[in-house]
């Protein structure tokens, strides 16, 4: 079977994958809410939103949504789309710098990563980011070695590849960095033609961009400006240290398959050497940057890395085989396995924590809990929680942010809730203390799931307690 046939193969495989994971029913995770409660305001009235949120996800969720109606399954299906479609593009890109079966080790290293099993059925901006990144580079690699023969012609993939890059701006808009390098390299080569259809390609969803902001919020760049005051405001600083960290426990020993890359890049002819200089300035820019200037270092920031990583990788493969005296199919075979069995390793315990987080919440306190609130309170009342995402988009709440510190009592009179819910989950434990002994609240409801340690109780004021 060729390379080709084995992609379509794995992609098939992945989407039942994925379409298996979906099934299992765990809870939604914290941003996801927000991004559907966003959408859901682009078609309907939504009361609870995040206006701070990067703008390209919601849309595209909104326009799904449009055929579909509201529906979470249709969203998550649209997250496992472009996943897959990340996975197509790495492989596209790869075939423009190596032989189709290195191609498609790059795909299956992007594919067989925790951090996209993981992610890749959650409605998350971080993947639908890094497609357009791939895709980018991919029209940018392609006018490079193909302009001559294009069909479509090489100013038509400049725009294209100026295009996906707005598109990453609003997916997510620290990772224009990437791209922006490309734009740097033509402006460097003094090819402003080039520049210039690149740039009416970003200009054009960037200025739709802007015109929404102006009529929504008075401001061209109000999202951008409300995501940095945000961030500086509610970041907590994170050492560098346990990003590496999350490199390695993705990757393990197959990190080593980076260090023939650069031997790759210092061998490789003239013209190639800059292409790969640029891939390698890319990864060094976003390392630096997410290590240094972005105080969270979650886990899922690997995302970011990921598709770039895998096609170095599989480039370092190429380069040990090559060099090898006695090539053969079986050198290839054994050193793809060295590669891929890391990944493959950290994926199966992956897999255990999903299994073992979907047994904790398909029908736990908090679902639970949703449920209920859902029940009796209608669109648009108040409900003040810690867990407030869960209850805004479920319950289309209006809500109140519920953090330690906070008056109780104050807060009551101020906001006047329908119900009031204290969450033990996601270590998120506020002290149970100040509800039970506050004589303004009644207890309404406990859902428990001893089992996982999770516990919702739902109180209402007292006043609105009959008999």
């Amino acid at each position: 079977m060729d390379s080709k046939k084995l992609l379509w193969v794995f992609i098939g495989t992945l989407l039942v994958l994925f379409i298996y994971f979906i099934s299992l029913d765990g809870m939604l995770l914290w941003d996801e809410h927000a991004y559907m409660a966003n959408a859901r305001n682009h078609l309907t009235q939504s009361y609870y939103t995040e206006d701070f949120r990067f703008p390209l996800l919601e849309f595209i969720v909104a326009l799904t949504w449009t055929f579909t109606g509201e529906s979470v399954f249709a969203a998550q299906l649209l997250a496992v789309f472009f996943s897959l479609l990340l996975i197509l593009f790495v492989y596209l890109l790869s075939k423009e710098l190596m032989e189709e079966k290195y191609a498609l080790i790059a795909a299956l290293v992007t594919g067989l990563s925790s951090q996209l099993l993981f992610w890749g059925f959650r409605v998350y901006n971080d993947i639908l980011g890094m497609v357009f990144v791939v895709m980018s580079i991919y029209f940018f690699f392609f006018f490079f070695n193909n302009r001559k023969k294009s069909a479509i012609g090489s100013n038509t993939l400049l725009f294209f590849a100026g295009a996906c890059t707005g598109l990453v701006f609003l997916a997510r808009f620290p990772l224009v960095i990437i791209p922006g390098l490309f734009f740097a390299y033509f402006i460097y080569k003094k090819n402003l033609k080039g520049v210039l259809f690149a740039s009416i390609g970003a200009g054009i969803p960037i200025l739709a961009w802007m015109l929404d902001n102006f009529i929504r919020f008075g401001n061209p760049f109000y999202q951008f400006f409300e995501q940095a005051r945000i961030v500086s405001e509610y970041s907590v600083y994170q050492s560098p240290a346990l990003l590496l960290g999350f490199f390695w426990e993705t990757f393990s020993f197959s990190l080593l398959f980076l260090v023939p890359f650069l031997a790759y890049v210092f061998y490789a002819k003239k013209n190639q050497r800059e292409i790969l200089l640029l891939l390698t300035a890319a990864l060094i820019v976003n390392l630096v940057f997410y290590l240094f200037f972005v105080d969270l270092k979650l886990e899922r920031y690997l995302l970011v890395f990921i598709p770039l990583m895998a096609v170095c990788m599989a480039l370092g493969l190429k380069f040990l085989v090559e060099k090898t005296r006695h090539y053969n199919m079986a050198v290839l075979v054994l050193l793809s396995a060295l590669l891929l069995a890391p990944i493959l390793i950290s994926s199966t315990y992956t897999f255990n924590d999903m299994a073992h987080d979907a047994y904790c919440t398909r029908d736990g306190a908090v679902k639970s809990s949703i449920a209920y609130v859902k029940e009796n309170i209608e669109p648009g009342e108040l409900v003040v929680a810690d867990t407030w995402v869960y209850y805004g988009f479920h319950a289309n709440a209006r809500i109140y942010n519920w953090s330690g510190g906070v008056d109780i009592d104050s807060a009551l009179r101020v906001h006047e809730p329908v119900f009031i819910i204290y969450t033990k989950h996601d270590g998120l434990d506020m002290p149970l203390e100040d509800f039970e002994d506050n004589p303004l609240l009644a207890l309404d409801r406990v859902f428990e799931y001893p089992k996982c340690h999770h516990e919702v109780r739902v109180y209402v004021r007292n006043q609105t307690l009959s008999g």
